[in-house]
Order: C-alpha cells, then sequence, then structure tokens
C-alpha cells in the first residue's frame, strides 16, 4: 500500500478530531480531572484526585510549563497520541498482513478511536505505550527487549490494568526459556516503576499508594453490571471483527509467527478481567485491547481472503470488512454532533460555569450533584458532591456559597428552606438550577 495512502488517513484523522475537539466546548467528566490534576502540579488546584492513573497528568504539565495552560493544547497532544497509536498500529499490523494499508481505516475511523481519540482519557495513552512495547518486542535485540520493558512500565503507569500486557510478556519469555530477554524486559520495567515508587514512598509512606487507592475509590463508588454488557458492547463497537479474532486465533495456531502467543493472550485476558473483576463495563475499556484484538482478526480476514482466487474480488471483499468496522462509527459522529448541537443552541452549561465564575472568588465552596471536577476547573471553586442528603450540615461544613442541582444527577429530598434561586440554565434535557445559600 502506498505510502501516500497512509498520510491521507492519518490527514483525515487528524482533522475530524480537531473540529471535534474546536467545538466540544464542555469536556467529559474525567477530562476535567485530568486537567485539574494537571494544573495542581503547576499552580493551585480546587479539585485534585491524587488516586488516578498518574502518568497523564504529569505529562500534560510537562507540556503545559512549555505552553503554559490550554485545554486545547492538551486536547491536540492526545490527536497526536491517537494518530501515533494508529501509525503504531499500522507497522504491527504489516509484520503480519499483506494488506496492512486498507485494513488500517478499519482501525483509524473504529467507533471507540474517532468518539475517545480527541478525549483527555489515558485509554489512548496507555495503549500506544503497550503497542510500542510490542513492536520492540518483535525486533528481538537486546536494546529494544529493555526500551519494550520501560514503555511497558509506562503503559502501566497510564493505566493499570495494562499491566495484563506485561504479565503476558513475562509469561511469554519464561515459556520461551528467554532468561536474558526475561532480565532485559523485567530491567526495564523497573526502570520505569522506580519514580513513581520512590515518589509515593516519599509522600504516602506506600510506594504503591495511588494503585491501592485507585482500586479501593472504584470499589467504593462504581456498582456491579452484568458480564453481558461488556460483551454486547464489544459486539457493537467491534462488529465483525468480533467472529474474525476467533478465525484469526485460529490461524495463529496454525502457523505460530512470532510472539502470536501475546496476540491471542493479552486480549482474551482483558476480556476476562473486564467481564469479571469489574464493576462498570464501559465500552472504552475496550480500548485497552483494541489493537492486539483487530491485529488477530485482521490476520484471520486476510488468511480467509486470500483463499478467494479472484484478486478483484479479494480487494471488494476487504472493502466490505473495512466499511463494516467503519460503519458503527456513524452513530459515535452522531452523538458528538448532537452534543455540539446542544452545547451551541441551548449553551446551558457553559451559562451555569459563567454565573458561578462571575458570582464567586477563587476558593469559594460550592456544592453539586453535577460534575463537580467540572465546576472547579472552569470556575476555579472548590466543589464538592453533596454526599450527603442532611444540606444544612453540609453547607455549613463546607461554608458553602451556592448549590447547583442538575436533573442529570443524583436527586435529593433536601431542605430548601435554606437556598434561594438565583438562576436557572437549559441544554436539551439537562436542566441546571443554581441557589445561594441564605445564612
Amino acid at each position: 500500500m502506498p505510502t501516500f495512502f497512509i498520510i491521507i488517513l492519518i490527514i483525515i484523522f487528524i482533522l475530524i478530531s480537531i473540529y471535534f475537539a474546536l467545538n466540544s466546548k464542555i469536556l467529559a467528566w474525567d477530562e476535567y480531572v485530568y486537567l485539574g490534576n494537571a494544573r495542581g502540579h503547576l499552580t493551585t488546584s480546587y479539585h485534585t484526585e491524587d488516586f488516578r492513573f498518574p502518568l497523564l497528568e504529569y505529562l500534560i504539565s510537562v507540556v503545559w510549563l512549555v505552553t503554559g495552560e490550554n485545554v486545547l493544547i492538551a486536547q491536540f497532544m492526545m490527536i497526536l497520541i491517537s494518530t501515533a497509536l494508529i501509525y503504531i498500529f499500522y507497522l504491527t499490523l504489516r509484520e503480519y498482513t499483506e494488506h496492512s494499508g486498507i485494513l488500517l481505516a478499519g482501525f483509524a475511523f473504529s467507533p471507540l478511536l474517532v468518539f475517545w481519540g480527541f478525549r483527555v482519557y489515558s485509554d489512548i495513552l496507555s495503549i500506544l505505550l503497550v503497542s510500542i512495547s510490542f513492536l520492540l518486542i518483535l525486533k528481538k535485540s537486546d536494546w529494544p527487549d529493555f526500551l519494550s520493558g520501560i514503555f511497558a512500565g509506562l503503559g502501566f503507569l497510564a493505566r493499570f490494568p495494562l499491566g495484563l500486557f506485561s504479565a503476558c510478556t513475562f509469561f511469554y519469555h519464561f515459556y520461551k526459556r528467554s532468561w536474558r530477554r526475561l532480565l532485559l524486559f523485567s530491567s526495564g520495567i523497573f526502570s520505569a516503576l522506580l519514580p513513581w515508587l520512590l515518589w509515593n514512598f516519599l509522600k504516602y509512606r506506600n510506594p504503591i499508594w495511588d494503585f491501592q487507592q485507585q482500586y479501593l475509590a472504584v470499589a467504593k463508588w462504581s456498582y456491579w453490571q452484568p458480564i453481558t454488557l461488556f460483551l454486547q458492547n464489544l459486539v457493537v463497537h467491534a462488529s465483525i471483527m468480533v467472529v474474525l479474532f476467533f478465525i484469526g486465533v485460529y490461524f495463529l495456531l496454525r502457523t505460530k509467527p512470532e510472539c502470536f502467543e501475546i496476540l491471542i493472550a493479552y486480549p482474551l485476558l482483558s476480556i476476562i478481567y473486564y467481564c469479571f473483576f469489574v464493576n462498570l463495563k464501559d465500552p472504552r475499556y475496550i480500548i485497552s485491547f483494541m489493537p492486539f484484538f483487530y491485529i488477530v482478526g485482521m490476520i484471520g480476514a486476510e488468511r480467509t481472503i486470500t483463499k478467494i482466487k479472484s484478486g478483484w474480488w479479494r480487494k471488494i471483499v476487504i472493502g466490505l470488512v473495512v466499511i463494516i468496522l467503519i460503519a458503527p462509527s456513524a452513530h459515535q459522529v452522531k452523538v458528538i454532533e448532537n452534543s455540539i448541537e446542544c452545547s451551541k443552541k441551548y449553551a446551558g452549561i457553559s451559562g451555569s460555569i459563567a454565573y458561578i465564575d462571575s458570582h464567586t472568588a477563587n476558593g469559594d465552596y460550592l456544592l453539586t450533584n453535577y460534575n463537580w471536577p467540572m465546576y472547579a476547573y472552569e470556575a476555579k471553586v472548590n466543589a464538592t458532591s453533596l454526599y450527603d442528603s442532611n444540606l444544612s450540615y453540609l453547607v455549613r461544613f463546607h461554608n458553602a456559597e451556592y448549590v447547583v442541582f442538575s436533573n442529570y444527577g443524583e436527586l435529593y429530598k433536601l431542605d430548601y428552606s435554606m437556598l434561594e434561586k438565583v438562576a436557572e440554565f437549559k441544554e436539551c434535557s439537562n436542566k441546571i438550577e443554581i441557589y445561594r445559600v441564605k445564612y
């Protein structure tokens, strides 16, 4: 496949992602948390969550140290990371298939990458680092093995569950009795993790403090969703790739190419982990093993299609596979466009932020049942949740100036006698009411 085609694919992806980033004025929940954490490393931040996966916030803060704090800079950084993932996927796929160029389109414009490719979340950063680690393993020499361990360790710091990749690679080298490669890979991981371990020990007297706190927080605040929901999400977002994956496993077990054990084991272990050990079954979690899942599936597609004698028919069938993979992205684009249209037409959320920003001083306290990291980051207030139905207690404990209610948040039966309604905003079906506390 000509390099020109790959460049065109990447340019189209970048342009689409930039358009979404420029027009999505209100960010998703965790984006505000990571941005708030990054701000906290440089200046005062009014809402931070230290238990979050650490690498992304530090990367953003380093970039901001050079450019100054800017949300669009962080979003553009994520677009570059997503673009790098697409290119690394292509380089890896090229090791296993002959039609890597056209098949690349099915990955680059897959629904999950289109929806999350510009957002400030740790998922794509983590799988990029792990994908680089795997590509280096294929090189089979000393320095790549050590570097592979470093990237695997960084992938873990970007998102802890991706430690499953390191485990798969460790057992792969152990099974192959590649003791030197195992030592180099393990040394690379330790080198990547050492600064994190030392920092946690110095700050919290516990080298794995945020690792433990992350899982304690998830266990406390998330609820169990059925296993079938994750499998349903996998089918919806990966579509025909689910079938092609098992066909690919069959061919890999027969032909035994380089590192086929990792290609098969990592996505399967990830699916088991998210099905049985994670409460929420967010479709976003599929990103953590998506490149490996797609590579195996695309191997299955190519090996099946090669049985077709006519070259033209082979190209047509491959094209149909790519179209089927891309088709669900239309729904994701519609979701993003609807959100953009709501924000432009009503500006309810941004209006509520502007009201709080203009009626409070930096550091004032606000209580809300709706996206408190957003108000903390945008309005620079100490925003916290309505974690108790005793409003009088919360108001006095936090010395809150305002209370913000949304019908999108959890609804409480509260005593409104101490509140005075001062503003109301609407954004599509989201109704936001702002109350001033009467002392």
